[in-house]
């Protein structure tokens, strides 16, 4: 034990209290800087009033407090602490000022994300922490400009700067009001025309000072809404010390999966590729003048940057210190080895570091995609600007005058190198000439072959030419290796029993699975045509290898070998069936390929009718309805799951901790989205019971189902007056892949004389956006009603030949059609949740407006 000693306990308690004091005082200046920085560019917006503070955390959270800063009676900020689940509890409480700064909030309403200022204090102690800015620069109600700010030690209030080029209002995700890589990259668009950079300004300064990522460009040349082409510039000011330049050189991104590169180039600067690109603040020798800049104000203060439209041929006429090539021959661009991130990336192709002896080069970015599986071409001293071309001896495109150029295979991703390619230029004009082949990655040569450089076409580094060379060999090549696939196992077998065996065809053969992939990156690989041509290429190589060495025969391996070196994959299966004298009936490739891609059949639809009475719902992997007693409900999906089956066993639907979604209307006592009203004689009989007497009667149950396809059928009886009452059946229904119920509505009975119309219905929101176009035949709205649920949308499609007119009833919209007495009238109900969006933030109303539109133009082909 050890014994006190006064002396010791002094200087012990003394340091401590030293210690103690010097991390307070740091905190403290920490505070004060932030505090200084944030003042500097907001002024006293940056100072939040103690009493309205006090006042917010002490009421419930998610309470919204408004404020009529001009007395105009109307809004002008709203105050709450954000319960948006999205967000982390590591900062809450988060404390929002939301400034409406276009006038068009309404008592009782929410802040938009077109032109307001959100103002955070994370933990809700008096301190702002965070600012978002919403910018609507050409007047049309949806986003432009986002800012988001924050403070960074170093550098003093820094600021990503975020603009949309092709307004599809689609930019930044932010949790806890900031950017946060892990948490924030996948919701985040980067893609479309779009263009951000990153910023700082200290106080004093007049400007911000772009650095880093300086800028980032994305372009979409097709206008498809998916990027082709990513440009990344990293550098202070208008120095430059790196750029990566990314193609999706197959241009097979979709909607679904928008990230898709295939292939960049990463350049450095002179005097940086023996330092750290990303983070030196060293000037260069690399700047780019003001005739290829552009100034953008970010509250106030100017910054100078990179001009977009000007980026890709600035880049194109440097001649750089030096140059990497990085071709995804796998088609999986996702981060290497980093776990839980197997998505594909959204910057672009980012190479691994070379390590290669006298062929070293540092990463630029992280994640990279990793050293395997990818080819590799390495320029050290490029002489004048770079150029590139396709050579139609091995169907790739190849970076000229290339140093060395390697392709590790790793087949099934065990981080072990399984064979190694590397293409030589033996006669130094700067196209490659020749390939060689180390079977198992040991570091001995199994294979070699020449390669004809008669085929050597130049190219542009443009998507445009990369594309046309590209698409060409993934839709031609896969076909052609199969076959000879197929005749190489076949002459194997028939040579020696059990030679024909090959890991890498049964890997293809076993749908890419393996331990090392999770069923998602699998999935990935297999429907890929760029991985089934890497695959495919790599079996054929090594079948290539086990039958030189059971068939001894050097006339016709000369002639094998010809063909081979100009990559005539359908004269080197002639030869072989030819020189063996093969007869095979084989398997047509799309046969094989869709045996190969295709699953098992799988329920897309449900219906439930028993998890709590009268309500009966119906669904696809998209989105969910029910019905009870006349009320149509919707509920929106963050994820493509069916509910239904276990509705009844999950958290409660009607808030949004269910990692699916919620139900996101509030009914009360009205029709829902696309509800029925009944017009008899003038007078509006709603198609709903509200348990009152002589109210309309309903029954439900399952009309028809299949895997695709479910359809309840809804019958209400006592419609109208007593002594001549009407019927109705309604077949509501859902179709696999639909985000959609098509609903079909006959009416029966009552009197022949009367004049009858049909009226379907939307519920008025607090706060929305209302459009019609009767010519067109659609009604939505988009709105908000509740915190706990946010921004929704809802529509109906009618059939516009029988509209007459619009009815506003006490709270519903009523689209009013013609009737006669025993026809089928359909029409589409249809919903939107912002918050089960990817991306956002949208464009609210304009944007569901636009997609209203083209969901009536599908149904009315």
């Amino acid at each position: 034990m050890l014994k006190y000693n006064p002396i010791i306990h002094w200087f012990t308690s003394f340091f401590i209290l030293v210690f103690f004091s010097f991390s307070c005082s740091s905190e403290e200046n920490k505070e004060q800087n932030k505090q200084k920085a944030f003042e500097w560019v907001f002024k006293d917006l940056a100072k939040l009033d103690p009493v309205m503070v006090q006042q917010v955390i002490s009421s419930e959270h998610g309470k919204r407090h408004y404020v009529d800063c001009d007395d105009d009676g109307k809004p002008d900020e709203v105050w709450f602490i954000d319960t948006d689940i999205r967000h982390t509890t590591e900062r809450s409480p988060l404390l929002v000022r939301a400034i409406d700064r276009d006038k068009d909030m309404s008592e009782n309403g929410e802040p938009d994300l077109d032109n307001d200022l959100y103002i955070v204090d994370w933990h809700a102690d008096g301190k702002i922490d965070a600012i978002i800015e919403y910018i609507d620069n050409d007047g049309d109600q949806d986003v432009d400009i986002m800012h988001m700010f924050f403070y960074d030690e170093n550098y003093g209030l820094r600021v990503w700067w975020c603009r949309d080029d092709g307004d599809d209002n689609l930019l930044w995700y932010n949790v806890d009001y900031a950017y946060f890589q892990n948490l924030c990259e996948f919701k985040t668009h980067f893609g479309g025309d779009e263009s951000f950079a990153c910023m700082y300004i200290s106080p004093g300064d007049d400007h911000w000072t772009p650095f880093l990522e300086n800028p980032f460009f994305f372009y979409d040349e097709d206008k498809d809404g998916i990027t082709e082409e990513v440009l990344r510039f990293v550098g202070d000011n208008n120095n430059i010390r790196s750029i990566r330049w990314s193609f999706d050189a197959d241009n097979d991104a979709t909607e679904n999966s928008p990230r898709d590169y295939d292939i960049s180039i990463t350049a450095l600067s002179s005097d940086y590729y023996e330092t750290d690109p990303d983070h030196d603040n060293k000037n260069t020798s690399l700047f780019f003048k003001e005739e290829d800049s552009e100034t953008v104000m970010i509250y106030g203060f100017p910054a100078t940057i990179m001009r977009r439209t000007n980026a890709r041929s600035f880049v194109q006429k440097q001649i750089w210190a030096k140059v990497l090539m990085t071709w995804d021959e796998n088609d999986l661009n996702s981060a290497y080895r980093v776990e839980g991130n197997t998505y594909e990336r959204w910057e672009g192709v980012i190479a691994s570091a070379s390590t290669e002896p006298n062929y070293e080069m540092i990463r630029v970015g992280w994640p990279d995609c990793g050293f395997v599986n990818k080819r590799y071409e390495i320029c050290m001293q490029p002489k004048g600007i770079n150029e590139y071309y396709y050579s139609s001896s091995d169907h790739r495109i190849h970076l000229k005058n290339s140093d060395k150029i390697w392709l590790k295979v790793d087949y099934d991703y065990d981080t072990k190198v399984d064979m190694v390619y590397e293409w030589l230029d033996k006669d130094s004009d700067g196209f490659v000439d020749h390939i060689t082949l180390d079977l198992e990655g040991d570091g001995t040569i199994d294979d070699k072959w020449p390669l004809d450089k008669s085929g050597i076409k130049p190219i542009t580094w443009t998507f445009e030419d990369v594309y046309s060379f590209q698409s060409l060999v993934v839709k031609e090549n896969p076909q052609y290796l199969y076959y000879l696939n197929k005749v190489l196992i076949s002459i194997l077998e028939k040579k020696e029993k059990g030679a024909s065996s090959e890991l890498v065809w049964n890997f293809i053969q076993n749908k890419m699975l393996c331990e090392n992939l999770d069923i998602d990156q699998s999935s990935r690989l297999l429907q890929s045509d760029e991985s089934l041509l890497y695959y495919l290429s790599l079996a054929v190589d090594r079948q290539i290898i086990k039958l030189k060495k059971l068939y001894i025969n050097e006339s016709f391996w000369d002639m094998f070998y010809t063909f081979r070196s100009k990559g005539d994959y359908k004269k080197m299966m002639e030869l072989v069936q030819k020189e063996f004298d093969l007869h095979l009936n084989l398997v047509d490739y799309n046969t094989w390929i869709d045996q190969l891609r295709s699953k098992p059949r799988e329920k897309l639809v449900a219906w439930n009718e028993n998890w709590v009475k009268p309500n009966i719902g119906w669904e696809s992997k998209k989105i969910a309805f029910r019905c009870y007693d006349g009320h149509f409900d919707i509920y929106c999906k963050r994820i493509d799951t069916l509910i239904y089956p276990n509705i009844a066993d999950g958290a409660s639907f009607h808030e949004d901790t269910n990692n699916w979604g919620m139900d996101i209307l509030h009914i009360n006592k009205r029709g829902g989205l696309g509800g029925l009203v009944l017009y008899i004689n003038g007078k509006a009989f709603p198609l709903r019971n509200e348990k009152q007497p002589d109210d309309p009667v309903f029954s439900s149950k399952l009309f028809k189902e299949t895997e695709d396809q479910v359809v309840v059928e809804l019958k209400v009886n006592n419609i109208g007056a007593k002594e001549n009452p009407y019927s109705a059946q309604i077949l509501a229904s859902a179709h696999a892949g639909s985000e959609d119920s098509q609903i079909d509505i006959r009416i029966s009975g009552g009197n022949t004389a009367d004049d009858i119309k049909l009226g379907i219905v939307l519920p008025v929101l607090p706060q929305e956006m209302f459009f019609i176009n009767p010519e067109i035949g659609i009604m939505g709205t988009w709105g908000f009603q509740d915190p706990a649920i946010g921004w929704i949308g809802l529509g109906v499609i009618f059939p516009a030949n029988k509209f007459v007119y619009l009815d506003k009833l006490s709270d519903e919209y009523c689209a009013v059609l013609k009737y006669t007495t025993g026809e089928t009238i359909r029409y589409y109900a249809t919903g939107d949740w912002l918050r089960s969006h990817r991306f956002g933030p949208t464009g609210g109303g304009n944007d569901w407006q636009k997609k209203m539109l083209l969901k009536a133009a599908s149904y009315n082909q």
